[in-house]
């Protein structure tokens, strides 16, 4: 990529272009009849920024019962309740005829977002940025947008453009920062572009725009996480519990679960599960109570204790049921549940346990979708393809080749025309997968060919076991070496991350 010919130029240039900014940011027209309902919008936002999303989440409520009919409101206001989910969004769809020309994109761009229509949602972003050159968040939808596409050099170009108009603008320095640094699932450049130097600088844009957001902190201490320092790593985090504490944020319980990552990826695996309690018992809300619990179910994955995975999802079930959530949270609660039971189980060679879960899992989503009476296209698509690709993993897993095949053909037929440039990645990965297994190593290598580690770290595994099957023993390691260092939660890695140290050590 051009972009990066040199990482101390792209500094100079973005801290100049930011320093001698000349124009005006103007915000993206937002209308409503009740101007305190735009406030509470627009508060919504600052706090979703900032990864407070239950308080965004009632900013957002009190926004609609000041203005049903605000159109943006409806377009991105959040619920369990899946009829209720559409109904909001159908509301935004049918107002938006009378709204402004940023909210006719608006609900364009999500629905080609929602559709898996990622050029032409690009092209509304670009349409956003040509209607509105001097705001700031729209080179910032469109810089995300990018990101989306793994195309980094307009990405950064779009942020850096966002800054030059507003060098405070919290979401242009988030997006650089993530290019560089995991925060969940974020799509990050290759790992010799990415720079520890860059990942600082950007998250001190984090800080000097937003000192009293604890995010700000959690990107730096994951930032240390990444390069394997979980002292210093706990230390932002410690600061991040101490300003939520001062500033009383809802991401107070989320401090204390980053704590807990620092300890499980030192092999803590009991001061791992004790700060995980600790950050469900303080979290104010029953949906970051169960999301710690699942975490502490992974924590056994990472120490290779199935059973007591098992166990643990088993456990979370009763508190699911010990929750007032409502039906349709239950049943995508233990569906999740299942699946982690699934995986456990798979992983750890017991095939009917393995299946009986996988089934458990399609009935909880099958009945989940069934209380949605609005279900559209898409909604059955989604469904139908994660089935299609967990019985295609099943199948691969315990060596069914005949079934495999009808199912990863099942699978092809559901993505092949979808836009996204990920969209194929699991029915490449799975038949790198069948390959291995199936002895064709050349043909395993090809299937792999655009799996990326940096964003695929359950895949890579086995793309570094078919280059090692392949004799390119130094590009397996190198894969190895990544992954045994991935310091980031999350079923995959939680998976591959001890056997990929094994290959290293071994």
């Amino acid at each position: 990529m051009k972009f990066f010919l040199s990482n101390s130029i792209v500094s100079l240039v973005l801290l100049f272009s930011v320093a001698c900014s000349t124009s005006k940011n103007v915000a993206l027209p937002i209308s409503s009849d009740s101007n305190e309902a735009i406030e509470l919008y627009k508060e919504a936002w600052y706090y979703w920024d900032q990864n407070e999303g239950l308080k965004g989440w009632r900013l957002m409520e009190e926004a609609l019962a000041l203005d049903p009919d605000f159109i943006l409101a409806n377009l991105y206001m959040p619920s369990n309740d899946p009829n209720l989910w559409q109904a909001y969004r159908d509301k935004a769809e049918a107002n938006s005829i009378n709204g402004n020309d940023y909210e006719k994109m608006a609900v364009k761009m999500w629905k080609a977002s929602r559709e898996g229509r990622s050029m032409d949602y690009i092209n509304l972003c670009k349409e956003l940025v040509s209607k509105y050159p001097n705001s700031a968040d729209a080179y910032v939808i469109l810089g995300d947008a990018y990101t989306g596409i793994n195309d980094f050099d307009n990405a950064i170009a779009n942020y850096r453009k966002a800054l030059d108009l507003n060098p405070k603008n919290y979401q242009a320095w988030n997006g650089l920062a993530l290019h560089h640094v995991t925060v969940g699932n974020n799509t990050m450049l290759p790992k010799e572009k990415q720079s520890k130097e860059l990942a600082l600088q950007y998250a001190n844009g984090l800080v000097k725009s937003r000192p009293n957001a604890p995010y700000s902190y959690q990107i730096k201490g994951n930032i240390e996480r990444q390069h394997n320092d979980m002292e210093a790593a706990r230390g932002h985090y410690q600061q991040m519990v101490e300003v939520a504490e001062k500033t009383q944020a809802t991401s107070l319980g989320a401090g204390y679960n980053l704590i807990a990552h620092t300890y499980l990826f030192s092999d803590a695996y009991v001061q791992a599960r004790e700060n995980y309690q600790k950050a469900a018992s303080i979290s104010p809300n029953k949906y970051s109570k169960i999301s710690y619990g699942e975490f502490g179910v992974w924590s056994y994955l990472f120490e290779r204790d199935y059973e007591g995975a098992v166990r643990a999802a088993t456990e979370l079930d009763r508190q699911v049921d010990a929750e007032d959530f409502s039906a349709n949270e239950v049943l995508g609660y233990k569906a999740a549940n299942q699946f982690t039971t699934f995986i456990a189980h798979a992983h750890n060679k017991n095939k009917q346990d393995a299946y009986n879960a996988m089934r458990a899992n399609f009935r909880l989503r099958e009945k989940s979708l069934s209380l949605n009476t609005k279900k559209d296209d898409i909604s059955i698509r989604n469904y139908n393809t994660f089935n299609a690709w967990i019985e295609s993993w099943y199948h691969v897993l315990f060596n069914d080749t005949e079934n495999a095949q009808m199912t990863l053909e099942k699978l092809y037929a559901l993505v092949k025309d979808m836009q996204n440039p990920d969209a194929l990645d699991g029915y490449n990965a799975l038949s790198g997968m069948l390959s291995l297994s199936s002895g064709d190593t050349e043909k395993a290598v090809s299937h792999f060919d655009g799996i990326e580690k940096e964003n695929n770290v359950y895949y890579a595994y086995f793309k570094g076991l078919a280059l090692e099957k392949a004799g390119k023993k130094n590009d397996a390691q190198k894969i190895f070496k990544f992954l045994s260092n991935w310091n980031f939660q999350g079923w995959e890695s939680a998976l591959i991350r001890g056997l990929a140290q094994d290959k290293v050590s071994g």
